[in-house]
């Protein structure tokens, strides 16, 4: 299974149990390598919410104690595999992608 879509691409899939153990390994992942800033850690956005259809993307919310600390992040969460997109249009939030869907 592909988790993402393809640039440009809106499909929505039947819910998958799949992605609650997606999501359960990235947050694995996530913690054991930034345990120590993470306030909280969600599985949020459609595919959280079992039997709907949704865009399969594991969206994946973190809260820490302020936007300046998460600067000392990025890098740790780039070597995981993460793509840091800056804000994306929102402010104050730092944003990543992972995965390139084909």
């Amino acid at each position: 299974m592909t988790i993402g879509l393809e640039e440009n691409i809106v499909r929505l899939e039947k819910y998958s149990p799949e992605w609650k153990t997606l999501y359960e390994k990235e947050e694995k992942l996530l913690r054991d390598s930034v345990e120590e800033y993470i306030l909280d850690i969600q599985h949020i956005g459609s595919t959280s919410i079992p039997d709907i259809v949704a865009k399969p993307i594991i969206d994946i919310g973190i809260a820490i104690a302020n936007f300046e600390e998460g600067q000392r992040l990025i890098e740790t969460i780039q070597n995981l595999g993460y793509q840091y997109k800056g804000e994306n249009g929102i402010p104050r939030r730092h944003y990543f992608v992972k995965g390139n869907p084909t």
